[in-house]
C-alpha cells in the first residue's frame, strides 16, 4: 500500500462536480496518475500565463469548444519560451448556449499555471487528463512559487517550483529531446468553425440546474462496452438511470429508451446519452491502468435561472466511458453500474457529497454517499444512499414545478415592535457566531482539517476528528534523502505518550512542510502483533514501520518509505502528526538540507 493518500481500498476517484452546490473544481471519474507518469506521457509541459479564451458553437449547436491561449514563460518540454499554445477543450458558453463537460480544467484570462499538454484529433491541442494537468500557481510573500495540484487521496497536493522543476531535470527523457509543439502541429489544426464568443473565464457553470420536463429520456449505446458487451452494457445503463427513481419525496423519473449509436459528448436536446469507449477520442487515453479519466458526464443548460426556481433548466446530457480500461481488474459490470449511476447523478444536477479538494471528511453519512467524490466499489452497483436519496428529495421535490404567480394582496404595515437583535460577530471574521468555528478567534477561512466543527486555529488538536481531543506532543527525527534522478526515501522515528495499548488499530501519520502534505495511511488490520502485544510491525510495497511500546508509558513508531512526493517536504520547517483514533500527537521540527554527491539530504528533529 502506498503512504500517499489512497482512493479508498483501490485508488479510484470519482470527482465528477455538478452544480446543485457552487464548488471552486469540477472533475470527473479518474484514477489520478503520479506525476512522473504525466510528465512522461506529456507532449509539452509548460508555464505560462493565460492571454485568451475563445469558445465556438458550431453550426447545428451539436457541440461548443472553447480556444484557451497559453503564453509560454518557460518551457520543460515540448515548447519554449515566447510561443503561443492553444488549447481546445470541450464545452463553453455562446449566447444563450451553454455546455460543460465535468472535470474540464477552468481557466480564466490573466492566471499563470502550469500545464501539461498533450496532442489531441485533428492537430489539435488538449490539456493532459483534464482538470488533473492544470497546475494552479502562487507567489508567497518570500518571493517563492507555489504549485498547487489534484492528489490521489483528495485535496490539493501543494510543491515550490523549484521543487517541481528539479524533479523534471533528474536526467530522464522529460527533459530532453522533447518535440516542439507550437512551431509544427498547430497551423495545420483545422480552424474550428461556428458562432463564437470571447470569454473571461472557462470554468464551472453556476447557478445549479435541474431538468424540468419529467420523465427525463436517457438512451444507451447499441456498441455496448468493448470488454463487457452489448447485453452488459445496456443493463450498465439501465439499472444505474433507474436508482433515480421512486425515492421518496421526489417526483423525479428517468426512462431508459434503449440504444442507439454513442454520439460522443454532444449536445442531446431532451435527453441523455451514454457512449462506452469514447467513440469521438474526446478523453485521452489512460497509461494502461495506472491513471486517466474513466468517464466524462455533463449537460448542455440556459444561460439564465427558469423563471420563478433559481434554477437554470438543463436541455440535455451525456455521460462517455473512456477507452483503454478494458483489461483493468475493476472493469465489471458491478462497478460500472456504481459509475454510471454517480455521473448520470451529475447529468441531472447534483454536486458531490464532498469533493477531493476540500481536503478529509469523517462523517459516514457523506463518505458513503454515491455521490461521494471517491468511487466505492463495495458491491453497491447502483444503489444510492441516504444522501443521494435527500438530494433528490431536496432537488426534485414532489410539490412539482412552480405555478403562475398568485395575484399580490395589500399587507397592512404592522405595528412597531421590538427592534430586531443584529448580528453578531464576536471576532469581527466576517462570520456569525452561531455559524462560526471559532467564534473568539478571526478566522475568516473557517479551516476544519479534522472535520470535526471546532476551526483549526482553536482546535487543540486539528489532527483529531474528536474535538475534545488533545494533542500531546512527540519528539523524534526524520531523515529525507532525493537522489540525482529524484527517487527519494524517508525515515522518521518518533515517540510519544501515552502507550497505545491496542496496536492492531487504524494510525495515519502527516509530514508537513510549508508547501505540501504527505500522509500515511496505515490500516490496523494489517499490523502483526508479537505475543505480548507490544509491537507491531507492517511492510507492504514501498513502506514498513515499526509500532512498539517504550518504557513505561510511551509509544514509539519507525517509519521507512520510498517514495518520489517526498522531494515535495525538504524545506527549512516539518510537523510530524500521528493520528490514532482515540490519541494523537505531534510536533516541530527543524530542518537542515545539505547537497553532498548531487544529493539533497534534509534532516530535522523536535525542537
Amino acid at each position: 500500500m502506498s503512504m500517499r493518500l489512497r482512493l479508498g481500498n483501490w485508488g479510484l476517484a470519482l470527482v465528477v462536480a455538478i452544480t446543485l452546490a457552487a464548488v471552486p473544481a469540477a472533475a470527473t471519474s479518474w484514477i489520478v496518475p503520479d506525476p512522473d507518469e504525466m510528465a512522461d506521457a506529456a507532449d509539452a509541459v509548460v508555464l505560462a500565463t493565460v492571454e485568451r479564451i475563445r469558445s465556438v458553437a458550431e453550426l447545428d449547436r451539436s457541440q461548443i469548444t472553447t480556444e484557451v491561449t497559453l503564453h509560454v514563460q518557460e518551457g520543460y518540454k515540448g515548447a519554449v519560451a515566447g510561443e503561443r499554445l492553444v488549447l481546445h477543450e470541450v464545452g463553453g458558453r455562446v449566447g444563450l448556449d451553454t455546455q460543460w463537460a465535468f472535470g474540464s480544467p477552468e481557466y480564466r484570462v490573466g492566471e499563470t499555471v502550469v500545464a501539461y499538454v498533450e496532442r489531441a484529433g485533428r492537430g489539435r491541442l488538449r490539456t493532459q487528463h483534464m482538470a488533473i494537468g492544470k497546475l494552479d500557481t502562487e507567489i508567497l510573500d518570500d518571493g517563492r512559487v507555489v504549485l498547487s495540484r489534484i492528489r490521489k487521496g483528495g485535496g490539493r497536493s501543494r510543491q515550490t517550483l523549484s521543487s517541481f522543476q528539479r524533479g523534471l531535470a533528474t536526467g530522464n527523457r522529460r527533459a530532453r529531446g522533447a518535440v516542439r509543439l507550437a512551431g509544427r502541429l498547430q497551423p495545420n489544426a483545422p480552424r474550428l468553425e461556428g458562432i463564437s464568443q470571447a470569454q473571461a473565464n472557462f470554468r464551472l457553470m453556476e447557478p445549479g440546474s435541474r431538468w424540468f420536463d419529467l420523465p427525463v429520456a436517457i438512451w444507451g449505446d447499441v456498441a455496448g462496452d468493448r470488454a463487457l458487451g452489448k447485453q452488459a452494457g445496456e443493463r450498465i445503463v439501465e439499472q444505474g438511470a433507474d436508482a433515480w427513481n421512486g425515492q421518496a419525496g421526489s417526483e423525479f423519473q428517468i426512462d431508459y429508451q434503449g440504444t442507439k449509436k454513442g454520439p460522443g459528448f454532444v449536445c442531446n436536446p431532451g435527453h441523455i446519452t451514454v457512449s462506452f469507449d469514447d467513440p469521438k477520442e474526446q478523453v485521452a487515453d489512460p497509461t494502461g491502468c495506472g491513471g486517466g479519466a474513466l468517464a466524462v458526464g455533463g449537460f448542455c443548460a440556459t444561460a439564465s435561472a427558469r423563471g420563478g426556481t433559481p434554477y437554470r433548466e438543463i436541455t440535455g446530457g451525456a455521460v462517455v466511458f473512456n477507452d483503454g480500461w478494458n483489461s483493468c481488474w475493476f472493469w465489471n459490470e458491478t462497478n460500472l453500474h456504481e459509475i454510471v449511476t454517480h455521473e448520470v447523478g451529475h447529468a441531472i444536477g447534483f454536486a458531490h457529497s464532498w469533493d477531493g479538494h476540500l481536503g478529509t471528511t469523517n462523517d459516514p453519512f457523506i463518505t458513503d454517499a454515491t455521490m461521494f467524490w471517491m468511487a466505492h466499489f463495495d458491491g453497491r452497483g447502483g444503489g444510492l444512499k441516504d444522501y443521494d436519496k435527500g438530494a433528490v428529495a431536496y432537488l426534485y421535490d414532489n410539490e412539482g414545478q412552480p405555478g403562475p404567480s398568485p395575484t399580490p394582496t395589500p399587507t397592512p404595515t404592522p405595528a412597531p415592535g421590538p427592534p430586531t437583535p443584529a448580528v453578531t460577530d464576536a471576532d469581527g471574521d466576517g462570520v456569525d457566531n452561531a455559524q462560526d468555528n471559532c467564534p473568539d478567534m478571526p478566522n475568516s477561512l473557517q479551516g476544519d482539517a479534522d472535520a470535526d466543527g471546532m476551526g483549526d486555529l482553536c482546535d487543540a488538536c486539528d489532527s483529531s476528528a474528536d474535538p475534545s481531543a488533545t494533542c500531546t506532543s512527540l519528539e523524534g527525527n526524520a531523515r529525507i534523502v532525493v537522489n540525482r534522478w529524484g527517487k527519494a526515501n524517508a525515515v522518521v522515528r518518533v515517540t510519544f505518550p501515552p502507550w497505545v495499548k491496542d496496536l492492531r488499530q487504524d494510525v495515519v501519520i502527516d509530514l508537513v512542510s510549508s508547501t505540501s502534505t504527505y500522509r500515511a495511511s496505515i490500516p490496523g488490520s494489517q499490523i502483526r502483533l508479537n505475543k505480548s502485544g507490544t509491537t507491531g510491525h507492517y511492510d507492504q510495497d514501498n513502506v514498513a514501520a515499526t509500532l512498539r511500546k517504550y518504557g513505561p508509558n510511551a509509544t514509539r513508531i519507525a517509519l521507512r518509505v520510498k517514495d518520489r512526493m517526498l522531494a515535495d517536504l525538504v524545506d527549512e520547517e516539518l510537523e510530524v502528526r500521528v493520528s490514532f483514533p482515540a490519541e494523537s500527537a505531534s510536533g516541530r521540527m527543524s530542518c537542515i538540507t545539505r547537497h553532498p554527491d548531487k544529493r539533497y539530504v534534509t534532516n530535522c528533529k523536535v525542537e
